[in-house]
């Protein structure tokens, strides 16, 4: 099966209110809702031809862009594409972002390195997928046994907080995904560890405090700056994302196998090597 996004004929809301607005107009909000309306309308029909050819509708959008992602077999995918309402069929691509690229692509070591700003004496609060604690990049051992050994919803003595991480807590529960329809999911279910239950929240964290580890999983030294004396805090507000994995462990410890390279110009006292899958 592979993974698509069908783009439907009809311009989507963006699209439509740029339009608006080089005419010096814009779009009310019950102007946009009547286009969402129709753009919905024509996407039902492509997702009825969807079924029909054995595929699976997983998702449909209207704002920035009219699709519908599906999942479908190979061989079916010309015949998808030849449907009279159907403009386009792509690939749905996966991308890992790292903060190798980055942290560079942003101007930070510019920052770090002119203006002598590296975060030193910062607390700063992640509310997101949680972090993991147990990654060198947070005080933590660095090891995939003592992530998969930590249960994500109690502390476990000795394991958190670390040094980096000095606080946090878990908001909705590991499981929690308020787009599913199973009460037992979409109702919050609050617990005192912030371990990352995706790896978002980890990426997000490494870039804005974590001093980096090299490709072996050790924590590495900043060359040019002093490792700042910088406070991170751990708080797990975020759904469960439809198309991920279920198992927590999943996107982080295969992020601790991503072989990143160790040899590059600049170090930083927040860049991290390690590539967090989102």
């Amino acid at each position: 099966m592979l993974t698509v996004i069908v783009q439907v004929e009809g311009a989507p809301v963006a699209v439509r209110q740029a339009r608006a607005a080089k005419q010096g107009d814009e779009l009310s909000n019950r102007q946009r809702a009547t286009i969402r309306r129709d753009l919905r309308a024509r996407q039902r029909t492509v997702a009825a031809d969807v079924v029909d050819l054995g595929g699976e509708v997983l998702t449909k959008v209207q704002d920035a862009y009219n699709g519908v992602a599906v999942q479908i077999k190979a061989r079916n995918v010309p015949r998808l594409a030849a449907l009279p309402s159907v403009k386009s069929v792509r690939d749905v691509q996966l991308f890992r972002p790292t903060n190798a690229d980055s942290v560079p692509f942003l101007g930070t070591p510019g920052v770090w390195e002119n203006f002598g700003l590296t975060g030193e004496n910062i607390k700063v609060g992640i509310i997101d997928t949680g972090i993991d604690y147990t990654h060198a990049n947070f005080g933590g051992p660095g090891t995939e046994e003592a992530f998969a050994d930590n249960d994500g919803t109690v502390i476990e003595p000795g394991t958190f907080p670390t040094d980096k991480v000095v606080g946090g807590f878990d908001f909705v529960g590991d499981d929690y995904d308020a787009s599913s329809e199973n009460p037992d999911i979409n109702t919050a279910q609050p617990d005192p560890d912030p371990l990352d239950c995706n790896g978002h929240g980890s990426h997000v964290a490494g870039t804005a405090g974590g001093p980096g580890v090299l490709a072996d999983g050790h924590l590495r030294r900043a060359v040019r700056l002093d490792h700042p004396r910088q406070h991170l805090f751990a708080s797990d507000r975020a759904s469960r994302p439809r198309l991920t994995c279920s198992r927590c462990a999943c996107s982080a410890a295969a992020a601790r196998r991503q072989p990143r390279s160790s040899s590059r110009r600049w170090t930083s006292p927040s860049s991290t090597t390690s590539t967090w899958s989102t």
